[in-house]
């Protein structure tokens, strides 16, 4: 488990499957989780058993003074290359705007650079989604790519910024 304060990452439990659906199928989070159709209960539960048995996923609800308020992780964790694909949800709309992203992505960067031995997390972000490309940049990530039209979310065209930050680069104060 990883903890900050209050704030505490441990390993996503079935316990929290259902508010994590409910996070993914709202609309207001569905085009900045890059989400595209409805998550059903039985998607749910396979994307669940996957994790159990994906070496290469790692995911953990966030822990706010006892609440669970969000999910983060890592995907596509290459061992060889050593790097993997960094995202977070704050799902409570309480828990937006007020620091909390920091704190989780903070805890997630040092979990990668120094557990993982990661040289490079990378991420993908909606364009449109400044509040985290606010927050990406300010712990050093730097945009890499952009994938013109790259989702179709509630027929819109979504472009989508590929951001990444190396071992080198990375600061741990931030």
């Amino acid at each position: 488990m990883m903890h900050a304060g209050d704030v505490h990452l441990r390993p996503i439990s079935e316990a929290e499957l259902e508010q994590t659906r409910a996070w993914a199928n709202d609309p207001e989070l569905r085009r900045l989780i890059l989400r595209v159709g409805e998550v059903t209960c039985a998607d749910q539960q396979r994307w669940f058993e996957r994790l159990q048995t994906d070496a290469s996923r790692q995911v953990y609800a966030v822990i706010e003074a006892g609440q669970h308020v969000g999910n983060t992780g890592f995907y596509h964790w290459d061992k060889v290359h050593g790097r993997a694909e960094f995202w977070i949800l704050l799902g409570h709309g309480s828990s937006r705007g007020r620091g909390l992203g920091g704190v989780v992505l903070r805890l997630m960067l040092a979990h990668g650079f120094n557990t993982l031995k990661l040289n490079k997390i990378f991420l993908h972000v909606g364009e449109d989604n400044l509040p985290a490309l606010r927050l990406y940049e300010k712990f050093g990530f730097r945009r890499e790519s952009l994938l013109r039209e790259h989702y179709q979310i509630e027929d819109a065209s979504v472009n989508v910024l590929g951001l990444s930050l190396l071992r080198s680069e990375y600061n741990g104060e931030k």
